[in-house]
């Protein structure tokens, strides 16, 4: 039962971090970036989610997953970009967004998911 209550309490606690985590990106993409448009982050965020949902119901490898979302996502990107709803500043800014978003991501996941306790 101690383990049940540790293991909510850590997923509460990441959840908190996360969503702080979220505030302050969005924060620092509008200040230093000067973007407007936030639907390509909302997107990432909906793809992450979807990513950490995955991670949680399924004990699979994380990489085929996530492969698949950042690909969905650069091909969003690239279709934009293409039909010129986005410039190249915004693109090259989301790409960089993309890996480095997914890949920190992925890599909590895989700390978190070592040291959870096993029932």
């Amino acid at each position: 039962m101690i383990k049940f209550i540790f293991t909510v309490l850590l997923l509460l606690l990441i959840i908190t971090i996360g969503g702080l985590f979220t505030f302050f990106e969005i924060c620092i993409l509008k200040l230093f970036f000067k973007i407007e448009n936030l639907k390509y982050v909302k997107l990432l965020k909906i793809l992450e989610i979807t990513m950490i949902i995955i991670s949680c119901i399924t004990f699979i490898s994380l990489k085929i997953p996530m492969i698949l979302l950042s690909l969905i996502y650069f091909i969003v990107l690239i279709y934009n970009f293409y039909k010129k709803k986005i410039d190249i500043k915004n693109f090259i800014i989301n790409f960089i967004f993309l890996f480095v978003d997914f890949y920190v991501m992925y890599l909590a996941i895989k700390i978190i998911s070592q040291k959870l306790p096993n029932f």
